[in-house]
């Protein structure tokens, strides 16, 4: 499978830097448990050079040389545990792609009107996998079952989506985006009625999970929309400190009327 001779040669040095006698002796120390969570750092540094500095960006770039090592060095980890190669990987993604569309790859079968119609047969497929996989194990898998498998790891807002997408493949879903509108507000509404701090936590969860659905029928990514808030509200609270230092006004002197007035100003910049 492999013919890239870089992808060979960052395998092969991979593989000697992991040996005990004559690699780096970090790096053939650590274990996979210890090694996961650099993974999930570089794939959260990739996220961030993609919203923050776009997809023709060199930082970009650089993050996404850091999200392939830790890519192959899994693969050497799992090779080095039970014999399964980054070849093997690769050619499970083969025949998984062909597996999951058919309407691409096999000439005889229908092509797809659209991609919600191409996303639903997705679905469709990986649960007659699945099926097939439970009756291999003469097992049974609720629906329940297959949304606990999505990463607790996940950012709250995505896994949220994720699970709405699965239980829209299950028949259990909203219509329209207009529909989940009016659950966001009845959840808004339940959360101004709570009482007590436990209650008004059990409610706000509700909102924000109802507020990832919306999004999600609006083709929005939740965690996405989140960040573009998180980074506009920043944006603007910098241009307060831009307004004071012009105006030669003293931050911690000023009243909670006068910074409101500032964020005002901010806001029009």
């Amino acid at each position: 499978m492999l013919s890239n001779r870089n992808a060979d040669a960052a395998l092969q040095m991979l593989k000697t830097l992991r040996n005990p006698q004559k690699g780096c002796p970090w790096l053939s120390s650590k274990s996979f448990e210890d090694l996961v969570p650099y993974f999930l750092e570089e794939l959260h540094e990739y996220r961030q050079a993609a919203l923050e500095n776009g997809l023709d960006s060199p930082e970009l770039r650089q993050e996404l040389a850091d999200l392939l090592f830790q890519t192959l060095l899994h693969s050497v980890l799992l090779e080095e545990r039970i014999g399964v190669t980054f070849e093997d990987l690769a050619q499970d993604v083969v025949l998984k792609l062909e597996r999951r569309h058919p309407h691409v790859f096999d000439p005889n079968h229908p092509k797809y009107s659209s991609a919600e119609e191409a996303g639903k047969a997705w679905e469709a497929l990986k649960l007659k996998e699945a099926a097939a996989a439970q009756r291999t194990q003469e097992s049974l898998e609720s629906p329940a079952d297959k949304l606990e498998r999505i990463p607790n790891s996940l950012p709250s807002l995505q896994r949220a989506a994720r699970i709405g997408e699965k239980t829209q493949g299950f028949g259990f879903d909203w219509s329209t985006p207009e529909e989940v509108f009016e659950k966001v507000k009845e959840e808004f509404q339940e959360l101004s009625e709570a009482q007590s701090l436990e209650h008004k936590r059990e409610e706000l969860g509700d909102l924000f999970f109802s507020l990832a659905q919306y999004a999600r029928h609006l083709n929005m990514p939740p965690e996405e929309v989140a960040q573009e808030a998180n980074r506009k509200f920043v944006g603007r609270f910098r241009k307060m400190g831009v307004i004071c230092k012009n105006d030669n006004l003293a931050w911690e002197k000023l009243s909670l009327d006068e910074k409101e007035s500032l964020w005002k100003r901010a806001k029009k910049l």
